[in-house]
């Protein structure tokens, strides 16, 4: 990713930004190529993660759905650390 793939998504998105997108398009868009899928484990070991940092307070609901490309849900930018 570092690399290999990364730069070339760079310029991918830089290029898109610059010539397809209108003046007043680039106030309210921006182009990102998701590479988190990449690197993703498998199911269990990323819920698994995700478990952990929501218990610890240090990610909410909406940023692990975020993190899974799902809409926010009402509520869910509350931080709660396990007891």
């Amino acid at each position: 990713m570092t690399h290999t793939l990364t730069p070339w998504m760079e310029r991918i998105e830089q290029a898109i930004h610059k010539s397809l997108l209108t003046e007043s398009e680039k106030q309210r868009y921006f182009v990102e190529h998701l590479t988190h899928n990449f690197l993703k484990a498998n199911t269990r070991e990323r819920f698994g993660a995700y478990k952990i940092a929501r218990d610890a307070g240090f990610l909410s609901v909406n940023e692990i759905r975020q993190l899974e490309n799902m809409n926010s849900v009402e509520g869910g930018d509350v931080y709660e650390t396990s007891k």
